[in-house]
């Protein structure tokens, strides 16, 4: 609370500005400079109260800072309350130029009061700029977004595009850039630049998102995470033709089209999608050369064969134990299909995404 001494330089101040009856040119350039000189706050929760030159002189305590309303508060509001959706959290001052005509409108009194305690108001500003949204990550992280849907993307490099992102499994945040749904589209006939480019019938459909943009989503981000699921079995040999089965691996990225989009991706995984106990159907295919029909890169002519009919994978000499893009059928041989090493699975529906790892 302010001492005796403090309410008498009031009384005092008070008393010489009321002898006069218009403030003279003199008190108010003298006022003025001690606006500028002399910037202290109102007595709040939170301050230090001092009198200086017959002057109430409250200061924020040490981690605090005032804002525009006069209040002391946490002197990291850029950390406490930080922009939404990417923007920048500065703190600034008033102009005191501006701050200073002001007071020129005020009476008597007030610019009396105002002399004694000072407004000098400290403010803190969200710029209006948004990061970009780079993946889906970023959507649900820092875009706030909640519902699986279709999203507008923009990775480094490359012209924005949109994607599905999956907002609900596992945490959400993952980008689909494979999904089988029905025979509606094919993948099997697709040949290099289709894959290279991406091709669908509706991003909530069937679809493959593009070596260039995957290999771009996987390489931008020092870590990211591959996850696989596929439903139902269509293999009459096998019974449980509703079951479900996934895997995750981390480390997953794609080399860029001069190095034939190679697979990379970590050997250990999580998830109920193979039996082997070192490597997953997927693992098979690490280090391997994507290979479509008219581009095959280290794979077997006979695995694009009628009878085989995969095209779009990553395999060598063995056609490989797993390929999500094969033909969508039983009587042709393996088509789409995944090795869980007890069993061949023809899946009904099948879906690849990446999120990177914070």
């Amino acid at each position: 609370m302010p001492s005796l001494i403090a309410y008498l330089c009031l009384i005092q101040g008070l008393f010489l500005i009321a002898v006069s009856a218009q403030l003279t040119t003199q008190l108010t350039t003298q006022l003025t400079t001690q606006l500028t000189t002399q910037p202290t706050a109102t007595c709040n929760a939170n301050t230090n109260c001092t009198i200086v030159n017959c002057q109430i002189v409250c200061t924020c305590k040490q981690g605090f800072t005032q804002n525009a309303q006069n209040q002391c508060v946490p002197a990291d509001l850029c950390t406490s309350q930080p922009c939404k959706n990417g923007g920048t959290c500065n703190r600034s001052t008033i102009d005191p130029v501006k701050y200073r005509a002001s007071l020129l409108s005020l009476t008597k009194e007030q610019l009396v009061e105002e002399a004694i305690c000072i407004n000098l108001l400290i403010t803190t500003q969200c710029q209006s700029q948004s990061k970009p949204m780079t993946d889906c990550y970023d959507w649900l992280h820092i875009g706030g977004a909640t519902k699986s849907g279709i999203y507008e993307i923009s990775p480094p490099g490359i012209k924005p595009f949109k994607v599905f992102c999956d907002m609900e499994t596992d945490g959400g945040g993952w980008t689909v850039f494979q999904r089988r749904i029905n025979d509606d589209l094919s993948f099997h006939d697709k040949l290099w630049n289709d894959y290279k480019v991406g091709f669908n019938n509706g991003l909530e459909n069937n679809l493959w998102l593009g070596n260039e943009n995957i290999h771009v989503l996987s390489t931008k981000d020092s870590n990211v995470e591959l996850r696989i699921d596929f439903w139902g079995n269509r293999n009459p040999n096998f019974l449980n033709p509703n079951g479900y089965w996934w895997e995750k691996h981390t480390n997953f990225y794609l080399d860029d089209e001069a190095h034939f989009y190679t697979l990379h991706l970590s050997s250990s995984f999580t998830g109920n999608s193979s039996t082997w106990s070192v490597k997953s159907a997927l693992s098979h295919s690490n280090g391997l050369n994507f290979s479509t029909a008219d581009a095959i890169h280290g794979s077997h002519p006979s695995c694009f064969s009628p009878y085989f009919q995969f095209s779009g994978w990553w395999s060598k000499t063995v056609c490989g134990q797993a390929s999500l893009n094969g033909k969508y059928n039983v009587e042709s041989g393996f088509g789409v299909h995944w090795s869980t090493g007890d069993i061949i699975i023809i899946p009904t529906r099948t879906r690849m995404m990446l999120r990177r790892l914070a």
